[in-house]
């Protein structure tokens, strides 16, 4: 047994993930160094390889959080909650509270903190489907805080929008592959090597 969505052979986790990197990358936001999927970065062993992941930012993570209780909508259709997460990170060596908030001189962003990180976010994401036709546009989930704490130098803040949809997904069987019924056959009636003869009949199926 596969499962069908728009086409495909799975549910398009991927795509998605790659559609909001690609929606962040369109605001061609200055001071984002980085934007790339989550693989275990803040994950450090020690001082030192904090401060490797601290200087990459301003940075965005997007991760898959999970899916939810798949809906039954007909006997091989189902629904299926998805979560999504962006993750933002910055860093001041001003203040914690620079680092959420930022700092501005003469109306410009000098630097930015995780606030306005978050912000960049929600104007790329929410309410967005991306052109996938199996999901529905994002709706807006939890915003939590991952950490704020200081290094010798300088304020660190993490923190994580998550963002909800739900996928359509058709599951196919191996029968669906199968050939079409025939509705009616060619007969020839022949004699002597010679068709003599010929019936267009309809085939009766079940």
């Amino acid at each position: 047994m596969t499962s069908g969505v728009g086409g495909g052979d799975m549910l398009p986790l991927a795509q998605i993930e790659q559609a909001i990197k690609d929606a962040i990358h369109a605001l061609n936001r200055p001071y984002l160094k980085e934007i790339k999927t989550y693989a275990g970065d803040f994950d450090f062993n020690d001082d030192r390889e904090f401060a490797q992941v601290v200087k990459r930012f301003p940075a965005v993570w997007t991760t898959f959080d999970g899916s939810g209780k798949p809906e039954k909508l007909g006997a091989r259709k189902y629904k299926i909650p998805l979560t999504f997460s962006v993750i933002v990170g910055a860093r001041s060596i001003r203040s914690e509270e620079s680092s959420r908030h930022g700092t501005t001189v003469g109306g410009e962003v000098v630097d930015v903190g995780t606030f306005g990180l978050v912000n960049d976010v929600l104007a790329a994401v929410l309410a967005q489907n991306f052109g996938i036709e199996a999901i529905r546009p994002f709706e807006l989930g939890q915003l939590r805080t991952i950490f704020n704490t200081k290094t010798q130098s300088e304020a660190v803040s993490v923190l994580a929008q998550s963002f909800t949809t739900d996928c359509t997904i058709c599951v196919r069987t191996d029968e669906d592959n199968t050939a079409e019924y025939i509705e009616k056959v060619n007969i020839d009636y022949i004699h002597a090597d010679r068709v003599i003869a010929g019936d267009l009949v309809e085939v009766q199926h079940g």
